[in-house]
């Protein structure tokens, strides 16, 4: 055992810097699957589309209308006014943009609706997450949300959107979670 711990530490000490920084700036972690593997069922979703590889795509148009009641909703239990989210995201978009493989140029370009996207649809993940859970108890009653409450969406329908979300083409940054959970409460801990 030692012997393999003397290798690994001399392993590590020979890691060059340049390596390392090279890896650090490697941000990409959502890639689309190359097209001679693309099998559509297990790569495009059926109800609902995250990030912008599937965004206006016409199997998840019906969708759409909930996210934004899901980011009403959202914001009216964090008190906090989209401005907040808006310039939190600002702050790291081209960290967003980047954790993408092939971005289309029209994301690139447009870096207002490629945060419009990113806050509707990470508003609505965290609600699809959040439902059915005990989330909601403290001080939210789950019932009167719009979308996922009992006049909205109910359980068959959620259960495509979590196989959904497994989808590896339909993904969202982490970095973008973090951020609107941080502002959600209050504090601007994640850079």
């Amino acid at each position: 055992m030692e012997e393999w711990v003397i290798q690994v530490d001399q392993r590590v000490s020979q890691t060059s810097p340049a390596g390392e920084r090279q890896a650090d700036s490697n941000t990409t972690s959502i890639y689309r699957v190359p097209r001679e593997e693309h099998v559509t069922f297990a790569c495009k979703p059926s109800r609902v589309s995250f990030g912008p590889y599937y965004n206006g795509d016409r199997c998840c148009s019906r969708t759409e209308e909930h996210k934004e009641g899901s980011l009403v909703h959202f914001l009216g239990r964090s008190k906090k006014p989209l401005k907040s989210y808006v310039e939190a995201l600002t702050a790291v978009v081209q960290d967003l943009k980047d954790s993408y493989d092939e971005l289309e140029r029209k994301w690139r370009d447009d870096t207002e609706g490629f945060l419009r996207m990113m806050i509707l649809d990470g508003c609505f993940l965290i609600e699809v997450l959040r439902s059915g859970t005990n989330y909601y108890v403290s001080g939210d009653d789950s019932r009167k949300n719009p979308v996922f409450g009992m006049e909205g969406i109910h359980g068959s329908e959620k259960k495509y959107y979590r196989l959904d979300m497994l989808l590896l083409e339909n993904q969202l940054p982490m970095l973008l979670l973090l951020k609107l959970i941080s502002v959600e409460r209050g504090n601007d801990s994640v850079n």
